[in-house]
């Protein structure tokens, strides 16, 4: 004997089979794709905006020396942390 499954049924199976809390709008997502670069370019902006701080400074030994220690920072900031 078949039995009759209502609309109800149906939605509740439906409704089942969906992963949970998931939408076709979901703001995070946006969020993460907005905020994901690749490494090379986000390195290459701080290493830009770091010359370019240093734009107006006299060409002496001290400001090659002050921007090699902060490029060596940056650098091994992000050393560390794709290390863990």
């Amino acid at each position: 004997m078949a039995m009759a499954v209502t609309a109800q049924q149906k939605q509740k199976a439906v409704k089942d089979t969906l992963p949970a809390k998931q939408s076709i709008y979901n703001p995070n997502a946006i969020k993460k794709t907005k905020t994901t670069r690749s490494p090379e370019a986000e390195i290459t902006e701080k290493l830009n905006n770091l010359v370019s701080a240093y734009i107006n400074k006299p060409n002496t030994q001290a400001t090659w020396t002050q921007i090699k220690g902060e490029a060596q920072t940056i650098l091994l900031g992000y050393f560390r942390k794709n290390g863990e």
